[in-house]
């Protein structure tokens, strides 16, 4: 092992910093957040994680990927009073994972892991990666949290990445444990969830939602319009049956086909169409400045509403280790569907 990750050093210099607070020697973490991201993301990840700074007490082992040379580790410490009087700190070990790979060893850092509190890791790097760690490593991880926006890997084949993360997260092999799993791109899309389920709030407009034929998405980045999708599909129990470059087709309870279209393009404005096959068209659209406008056959009318912020659904998440049961609907539903299409090839 390299002297760099003695964890007896570690631990000393931790204490030896907080003592500056008059907190050494006391217990001032609420549980212990891996956090992993490549160096190029490093800067906004490390800011994200910082909006967490003076509002829950952290151990943060946080794992840089990318760098030459052989792996680094810093060690820092800071507290801020909070509203109580009490301070909240901040113990980091940083590592920053060189040529050697040891960074990604938990055999190396696992022993800096609080026992007997929450461990929660949170993951902004390659989705293969993540699968190797979690089914390698004998460290119990109470929690996963990433953000599938913005793993490199998800727009190659994202619903081969949704699968996969449905079969590691919450379809374990006999005799483990399901790992909640938390996606803050399914948490951003709670906006878009409310206002389109807004859009058949009527009890009159539900014959027309349950009569669509066509599934229109425009402006959606691929990943949000599939998570959309499949949300849509799960709850009005749609079967997946194929698909045709942007356009998945399903069953729905009737027998009929139901399709759907994937627009991606590069605009601030989104939208997503339902169309029935007597052309009976409800929409929603999400404009810039959290504008809102709905177009149903019977009025047109705009809301505004504010969205909350990422570091409000981060701790949100860090606060709860449970799961969101329309998430883990969502991911099963995207899981059969990539069987699928893997067994028509």
């Amino acid at each position: 092992m390299s002297a760099i990750f003695d964890p007896g050093a570690i631990e000393k210099k931790i204490d030896s910093l907080l003592s500056r607070t008059g907190r050494a020697g006391q217990r001032t973490s609420l549980l212990t957040l891996i956090a992993v991201c490549h160096r190029n993301d490093a800067t906004a990840f490390t800011a994200l994680i910082d909006t967490l700074f003076g509002r829950r007490p952290l151990r943060i082992i946080r794992i840089e990927n990318g760098y030459e040379g052989d792996t680094q580790v810093d060690v820092s410490a800071r507290c801020l009073p909070s509203h109580g009087g009490e301070e909240i700190c901040f113990q980091e070990i940083v590592i920053y994972n060189g040529m050697d790979k040891q960074g990604l060893m938990p055999s190396l850092w696992s022993p800096l892991v609080i026992r007997d509190l929450p461990v929660i890791l949170f993951w902004r790097e390659s989705l293969s990666s993540l699968f190797t760690l979690v089914r390698d490593s004998e460290l119990t991880i109470d929690k996963c949290i990433l953000d599938t926006t913005d793993c490199p890997d998800i727009g190659i084949n994202p619903i081969d990445c949704y699968a996969r993360l449905s079969q590691v997260f919450l379809e374990p092999g006999h005799g483990e444990e399901h790992i909640p799993l938390a996606d803050l791109t399914w948490k951003r899309l709670a906006f878009e969830r409310y206002h389109t389920a807004a859009l058949f709030d009527p009890p009159a407009a539900l014959p027309a939602l349950q009569a669509t034929a066509l599934l229109t998405f425009r402006g959606f980045p691929q990943a949000e319009a599939l998570l959309l999708l499949f949300w849509i599909s799960a709850r009005l129990g749609l079967s997946f049956l194929s698909r045709e470059g942007a356009v998945y087709h399903f069953r729905n309870q009737k027998g009929s086909t139901v399709s759907a279209s994937i627009e991606v393009r590069k605009t601030d404005d989104r939208s997503l169409t339902f169309s029935t096959r007597d052309g009976i068209v409800h929409s929603v659209a999400f404009l810039s400045q959290d504008q809102v406008r709905f177009i149903t056959p019977q009025r047109r009318w705009e809301e505004r509403r504010k969205r909350p912020s990422l570091d409000h659904f981060l701790i949100e998440e860090i606060d709860t280790i449970s799961h969101d049961p329309l998430y883990d609907d969502t991911m099963r539903a995207l899981s059969v569907a990539g069987k699928k299409m893997h067994a028509d090839t």
